[in-house]
């Protein structure tokens, strides 16, 4: 193992003046020690794009990682989350070949942007229905009222969750996805969480065979039809049907937080990605690429290799910083700027690269493009309220506690 490096320990990490800016610390380390072993992850960390994408790309470090996920969460928690686990495993985010690319070929099928472009009503629809709950009002915290609603309401839809089982989806939803944080949980956190996942995954499964049998224009339809083409077991149908639904909440919710924050404070970007629709698609890699909420992804070595002048050891951790990657000045220049006309800005890895890229990218980005139109046409003389930003304790994911703007 490699001499630790005196950098800030966790707490610090997780302190609110970190979080709410960590970039000054990356570009720090791109330029001094852009690979080392850091005790408190108990992880490499890589922090230059190069690299990140190299470790991305690289079938050596293997995203079967959910035993080590549950015992981060709970002491024993492999053996005491272990339904947890086993689901786990059997999801493409948590598992290699050959069940993972067997898995997100059927998973795919429900994003191809042919499908995606019918749901686009049904967005803005939802879109719209938030933002008419608040419009009025003089002022409002979006997190509350959009951000935390909005990816979980949308999922639902598409989805065809049943109006009346919204409220338990997004609930099972919330308590779930908390699992997949590297922060530990208390004891009953990490239980809750375990039975949120137990309870939408048996509901996934009443669903799909609703819809075998009465197919609707609807993702799970979609999903239940390739997967029957695809030999897939009915749980391994449920197990997609759930992971689609992760996959389209987790980053999403503290995106748009980020995303609202980074267009307010840069009105006239805002204004040209918002009424020229040739800047839109790119703006929007470049909201992903300066307002992205995740700041690492991890990884394990199954065999020793080299990576970045680091000699790693089966076994161990690695940990590619996104967030870091994505304001590397090798690859972006002016990298701090926020800049809708940015050329290369989908050169971020937001969403990962290679084999595990993120499956709710194409939605996410749909959605983004309608949160920058919709929010310009719709409040205009939105601002934001002075007061200090507060970001989430979450050591991986960096989002906004609050959001509170004025409308009028």
């Amino acid at each position: 193992k490699a001499p630790a490096m005196s950098v800030p320990t966790l707490p610090d990490l997780l302190s609110p003046a970190h979080l709410a800016d960590p970039f000054p610390l990356y570009a720090e380390l791109r330029r001094e020690r852009p690979v080392f072993f850091y005790e408190p992850l108990n992880s490499w960390v890589l922090f230059r794009h190069a690299d990140v994408v190299a470790a991305f790309g690289d079938k050596r470090l293997s995203a079967a990682r959910s035993r080590g996920l549950a015992e981060a969460q709970l002491p024993g928690g492999s053996e005491r989350l272990g339904q947890f686990v086993r689901i786990l495993q059997q999801t493409c985010v948590m598992s290699d070949a050959p069940h993972h690319p067997r898995m997100r070929r059927v998973a795919l099928e429900g994003f191809v942007p042919g499908i995606l472009r019918r749901f686009r009503p049904l967005v803005q629809e939802e879109l719209d229905r938030l933002l008419d709950g608040f419009a009025d009002r003089p002022r409002v915290d979006l997190m509350r009222e959009f951000a935390r609603r909005f990816p979980s309401n949308v999922i639902a839809r598409l989805m065809g969750v049943p109006g009346d089982m919204r409220e338990a989806f997004c609930a099972w939803t919330a308590a779930g996805t908390r699992l997949f944080s590297p922060d530990p949980l208390s004891e009953a956190e990490a239980f809750a969480g375990q039975q949120a996942v137990v309870d939408m995954l048996a509901y996934m499964g009443e669903l799909a065979a609703e819809r075998r049998v009465a197919p609707r224009p609807d993702l799970v339809s979609r999903l239940v039809m390739t997967g029957d083409g695809a030999g897939l077991s009915d749980e391994e149908v449920a197990i997609l049907c759930l992971e689609v639904v992760g996959a389209a909440h987790n980053t999403t919710l503290d995106f748009v937080g980020n995303a609202l924050h980074t267009l307010l404070t840069n009105p006239e970007g805002w204004r040209a990605a918002a009424t020229d629709p040739s800047l839109l698609p790119g703006a929007v890699e470049e909201l992903f690429r300066y307002a992205g909420p995740i700041l690492f992804g991890n990884r394990v070595a199954s065999e020793d290799l080299e990576l970045g002048g680091a000699q790693i050891r089966a076994g161990q951790l690695v940990s590619m910083f996104q967030a870091s990657a994505n304001r590397d000045p090798d690859v972006f220049e002016e990298p701090e700027v926020f800049d809708v006309r940015r050329r290369n800005a989908r050169q971020h890895v937001s969403f990962g690269f290679g084999a595990h890229y993120c499956l709710g990218a194409p939605l996410a980005r749909l959605e983004a493009e309608l949160v920058v139109q919709t929010f310009h046409a719709r409040l205009p003389g939105m601002r934001l309220e002075e007061r200090e930003l507060l970001y989430t304790p979450n050591v991986q994911s960096r989002g906004l506690q609050e959001l509170w703007v004025r409308l009028h």
